[in-house]
């Protein structure tokens, strides 16, 4: 998954976190923990740890996103290199202001319940993206947990917080009605492109009917980001299925 610095990288975070900021007393994660918390979805256990791997800044080294599950809602980038860890690059801590995302007591309720991430090159420009899943903002009209999901491109200096897009479901082509829609975001996963030129994906996982069902909606991504307008959504009867579809998304 990470080329010749894996080795490297596993060593580093498997030593926890000591000063250098690792992975946790569990090491690191290769594959997105399945959440302990209620209903299974949200990263905000003390014992939940997350760490992603892609070339966010495009120089053919393994970066690593990493996330414990805290309550403060932040991410930590650490720049790789040939040997794993590049020691001369200071981690980039990512959080609201880093991003450029607004804040109110509204966003730090929604932020205390966690973020789900991922990382892959949806674009196809050879820099990996970042996707956010924060399930708890309210809506516009304040109705509790609408959900939002955050696309932020990679780029030569790293996640690019002038290109960041926000999406939810007054977003135009996102499917749902938001009378009946929670958790738009309570899981992500950015679907890499096949090369430049190609197409990537994104796809987003809600609850629908107060929790009876749930949903994913899934966009194409090109190099200016997500297309809503073209968003479709699946569910559990797409699939010959019945409750609990797509509250998790594979890696």
């Amino acid at each position: 998954m990470m080329d010749g610095s894996l080795a490297a990288w596993a060593a580093y975070f498997r030593a926890g976190d000591g000063g250098g900021g690792g992975g946790g007393d569990g090491g690191m994660a290769h594959v997105r923990e399945l959440y302990r918390e209620f209903q299974g979805f949200f990263p905000d256990s003390p014992g939940s740890h997350t760490a992603l791997a892609g070339d966010v800044d495009g120089d053919g080294y393994q970066d690593l996103v990493t996330a414990e599950g805290s309550h403060d809602s932040r991410l930590t980038l650490y720049y790789g290199g040939p040997q794993g860890p590049a020691g001369d690059r200071e981690p980039v801590f990512l959080d609201r202001a880093a991003l450029g995302l607004p804040r109110d007591a509204h966003t730090d309720e929604a932020d205390s319940r966690g973020w789900s991430f991922s990382l892959a090159d949806a674009t196809g420009d050879g820099y990996a993206d970042l996707a956010l899943g924060i399930a708890h903002i309210p809506g516009a009209d304040g109705s509790y947990a609408r959900g939002q999901v955050v696309f932020v491109p990679g780029s030569p200096g790293g996640p690019d917080a002038s290109r960041v897009r926000q999406i939810d479901l007054d977003s135009p082509g996102v499917p749902g009605d938001t009378a009946g829609h929670w958790f738009f975001g309570r899981d992500v996963q950015l679907l890499p492109a096949a090369g430049p030129g190609r197409v990537g994906g994104l796809a987003v996982a809600a609850t629908v009917f107060r929790g009876q069902n749930d949903d994913v909606t899934v966009m194409p991504v090109v190099r200016g980001g997500p297309l809503t307008l073209l968003s479709r959504q699946f569910t559990a009867a797409d699939f010959g299925v019945e409750r609990s579809f797509g509250g998790i998304l594979a890696s």
